[in-house]
């Protein structure tokens, strides 16, 4: 059933209605993608292992170990001889945590693909905000340790030293220059810089990050005896050796096989409304896309003024053998450009990411749905896999805004999904409701035994994941489907 939810309280629904406000479709070509039975009548993917963070985590600390105990092992004797020795010992120390340390963080942006699925998007953000700092600290902990260890009991300064350093070869010469393209990245990321600067100047250099850790690689291996030779030499050069991989795979070999294989192009535009279209793509063997509802991709159209910019949009449809969806909401020039694509425009896809799939729910049974303004789009397409009888809340600043309401009767029809329309400003007093305890429990009852899929602004999101957790709702049946809108 489908049901309006009044801005000034909610109410449960009673038969299928069309809301009030919402008889007339917005403009554009509502409805020309009806539910498929197909995807719904598909088998669950099976059920994938839960342990996957926990083995990340241990993996990463127990090879953290393992590359302070190559410095604890080189050291060659049992104590230091005095306060230079001392900072020389904590600086080779720091220079084994930092490499490590950048190694993982050059892993977390691989985009390979059993790591975006173990952790998603969400936590391998986090992972990549904290590597980052602690990186930097460690390294420049290294090098001023070091400095200091050689400028003691020379009696000199550390800019002496540093100068001395410089000229001693070109591994050093090397480490300096990746040092200072790391240093640089720090500073244009603090807030106001980094607002300041223009978006392609940061994307740029960010990739130049690669190049700052493959130039602290040489002299890793020619000015300290820590890695001089024997398994010491092996791990460190394996480390690198299969982050490059990593790399390699994840941002150039899996793409191209992925385009070369599907050759996705623009069939049609479709708007939904005035401000929202659906980009409908074709392709060869999309039934062998790996891709599941809630999944976003990088689209990157092969257009004038499109092909350097990647855009991350989950699909709006379940996936099927001969057409997939996309919908987005003009938020500026460069998604407004979207809507003028040609038919038979070159797609250029990455992925699939994330953890938001039907294949992690927790708990058997129905689920539930909550979308919030254009995070409704992975919602649709989850919703048309969706176990019968499972609930959607969708909240949209105004009833006008709600989209696919055709197909929601529809999937409501088919699936029996009880749907909810949830329109208002944020302080009316149905939209308040929904963010609280006693309103999503009137809406949903048994909210404790299902698994919620959330979809929306990041502070929205979190805002309703802690009104679910203060009703006891478990963390691992709230699933989060990325917030890249």
């Amino acid at each position: 059933m489908t049901t309006a939810i009044p801005t000034g309280a909610h109410r449960r629904p009673g038969r299928p209605t069309t809301p009030a406000g919402l008889a007339t479709p917005p403009a554009g070509r509502v409805g020309t993608w009806p539910p498929d039975p197909a995807p719904a009548a598909a088998a669950r993917p099976a059920r994938p292992w839960a342990g996957e963070r926990t083995l990340v985590r241990v993996l990463f600390w127990w090879l953290l170990a393992a590359s302070v105990a190559v410095w604890w092992f080189g050291t060659g004797s049992p104590a230091p001889a005095d306060l230079a020795d001392l900072l020389r010992e904590a600086g080779r120390a720091a220079g084994m945590v930092a490499g490590y340390l950048l190694l993982a963080q050059a892993l977390v942006v691989s985009r390979v693909a059993w790591l975006e699925e173990w952790l998603g998007p969400r936590d391998l953000l986090r992972w990549h905000r904290w590597l980052g700092p602690a990186a930097l600290l460690t390294l420049l902990a290294h090098v001023l340790l070091l400095l200091g260890a050689a400028a003691l009991p020379a009696r000199t300064s550390l800019l002496a030293e540093a100068a001395v350093l410089f000229r001693s070869g070109p591994d050093m010469r090397e480490a300096f220059a990746g040092a200072g393209l790391l240093v640089l990245l720090a500073l244009v990321a603090v807030g106001p810089v980094r607002r300041a600067v223009p978006p392609g100047f940061w994307k740029l250099l960010h990739r130049a990050t690669y190049v700052g850790v493959y130039l602290g690689y040489g002299h890793q291996f020619t000015a300290g005896r820590d890695l001089a030779g024997g398994f010491a030499r092996t791990y460190w050069a394996t480390l690198y050796a299969l982050t490059a991989t990593a790399l390699l795979w994840g941002r150039v070999v899996e793409p191209l096989w992925l385009n070369a294989r599907h050759r996705l192009r623009v069939v049609e535009v479709v708007w939904e409304s005035s401000q929202v279209f659906s980009v409908h793509l074709a392709g060869r063997d999309l039934d062998r896309l790996r891709i599941q509802p809630g999944q976003p991709l990088r689209w990157r159209f092969v257009d004038w003024g499109q092909w350097t910019r990647s855009h991350p949009y989950c699909l709006s449809a379940a996936p099927r053998a001969d057409r997939l969806r996309l919908t987005i909401k003009i938020d500026g020039e460069q998604s407004a450009q979207l809507g003028r694509l040609r038919p038979g425009t070159r797609v250029l896809a990455e992925g699939p990411y994330g953890r938001a799939t039907p294949a992690r729910a927790r708990v058997g049974g129905p689920v539930l749905f909550i979308g919030f303004g254009r995070g409704i789009a992975p919602v649709r397409a989850l919703a048309e896999v969706a176990p019968v009888g499972s609930t959607v809340i969708y909240r949209a600043r105004r009833e006008g805004d709600v989209l696919f309401q055709q197909e929601w009767a529809a999937l409501a029809a088919r699936r029996r999904l009880d749907v909810r329309y949830v329109a208002g400003r944020r302080r009316d007093p149905g939209p308040r409701a929904l963010l609280t305890r006693a309103g999503l429990r009137r809406l949903v009852p048994d909210v404790v035994r299902r698994d919620v899929y959330l979809s929306g602004p990041p502070e929205v999101v979190e805002a309703c994941v802690r009104v679910l957790r203060r009703l006891h709702v478990p963390a691992a049946q709230i699933h989060r489907s990325p917030a890249e809108y």
